[in-house]
């Protein structure tokens, strides 16, 4: 049975932010080395490597080498250990800490008892079928929920609007998309809650116009009522289609012909009534 405990300050062994096992953390303390007088941080641009690849071949390393992948990680604004070249390490930094999983060695940074870095995302993990664009919003939300939960409450009814358009809805209005949807087969308790987070956010996905009672509450509703939509609209039609393409074509030609004449008669009836 796997276990499992949030990060925290107050634990050795805890699910990393990076890599989500539960595992050993080796705690450090910060110290800082001043710069020169007139230095400034060195910070290291995606931009600048392709121009760096002729020197590095020239020189020898090439992009599996040590100090390539160094670069690259610095680029990407990763975080981590490296060791020192100064010779003393006379001041440290009070109440920051930082954490490195056993497992996949990536560190964490705290402030006080805060996670810092990575971004500690919150709420209901995205469904694996949510669009890319989507998601991209979706995750941005999680990330930001616990500082702002209006951006992120706007972010997720910009992300239901994507999503719209993703099941073939003109994505401008969410009333009448939801309505629309509902015709299609959404099931009518999902659509009272998105109408619900729709009335109370007053539609605010325009600028200016976030609703002040956008709070951790509304934010966990829209994460959850996004997933339930694609898991009714995507993900359940997905494994049914899967599940019927294991038939052999003969078996499929069958079944076909077998609906079309329930359909033919179904509208044959219905043209006797009228």
């Amino acid at each position: 049975m796997n276990r499992g405990k949030p990060a925290s300050v107050s634990g050795t062994s805890f699910n990393c932010p990076h890599c989500g096992t539960y595992t050993s953390q080796k705690w450090s303390s910060v110290y800082l080395s001043a710069l020169g007088a007139n230095e400034v941080p060195a910070v290291t641009k995606a931009e600048v490597i392709p121009s760096l690849d002729l020197i590095f071949n020239d020189s020898g390393y090439g992009p599996d080498s040590a100090q390539y992948r160094r670069l690259l990680r610095l680029a990407n604004g990763e975080v981590f250990p490296a060791i020192m070249k100064h010779e003393s390490l006379t001041l440290g930094l009070e109440n920051i800490w930082v954490s490195q999983c056993y497992t996949c060695s990536k560190v964490a940074l705290w402030r006080h008892e805060r996670l810092m870095y990575p971004a500690e995302s919150s709420g209901e993990e995205a469904n694996p079928d949510m669009p890319p664009d989507v998601r991209a919003d979706y995750e941005e939300a999680r990330t930001i929920l616990n500082l702002s939960p209006r951006g992120a409450a706007a972010l997720l009814r910009l992300a239901i609007q994507k999503l719209c358009v993703h099941l073939e809805e003109p994505g401008k209005h969410i009333n009448t998309d939801i309505g629309s949807l509902v015709a299609k087969g959404l099931p009518i308790q999902i659509a009272n809650a998105l109408d619900t987070v729709r009335v109370i956010g007053n539609d605010a996905v325009h600028p200016g116009e976030l609703d002040l009672r956008d709070d951790r509450d509304t934010v966990f509703g829209l994460l959850r009522i996004i997933n339930l939509v694609i898991e009714n609209r995507i993900s359940h039609p997905k494994h049914l289609d899967e599940m019927y393409s294991m038939l052999s074509p003969d078996k499929t030609a069958a079944i076909e012909e077998r609906n079309a004449k329930a359909i033919q008669k179904l509208a044959s009836g219905q043209d006797k009534k009228n």
